[in-house]
């Protein structure tokens, strides 16, 4: 399997939702990388902070990656979210919601696990 993009899609508490475009290497035990303005790629960051409360309802990934997770983690410890990456895939219609709430400022981050 090869490098793969993808997007993170938060609800607002004011009930909108903010698309942050996310990267995922080939790599057991690497992190997500976010878009931090040009679009995500191998030197992006590793984590984000939004500035209000959210809930990470979808997860989508452009192809298939070379590791079978990811874990989410908020201000850097497991949330207990393991996302299962072949049931996230742009090509599924339909895709769990992960439902993960973040509070404003949290440290939002990603594992990938083999």
């Amino acid at each position: 399997m090869v490098a793969t993009s993808g997007e993170m899609i938060f609800a607002t508490g004011g009930g909108q939702k903010r698309t942050v475009n996310i990267y995922l290497d080939d790599a057991a035990g690497s992190n997500l990388r976010f878009d931090a303005g040009g679009g995500a790629s191998a030197t992006s960051p590793t984590e984000i902070r939004l500035p209000f409360k959210a809930l990470l309802v979808d997860m989508v990934l452009l192809a298939a990656t070379g590791q079978s997770k990811t874990q989410i983690t908020r201000n850097y410890q497991q949330t207990g979210n393991t996302l299962l990456n072949a049931l996230h895939l742009a090509a599924i219609v339909v895709r769990p919601a992960p439902g993960i709430a973040f509070n404003p400022g949290d440290v939002i981050s990603g594992i990938q696990i083999a």
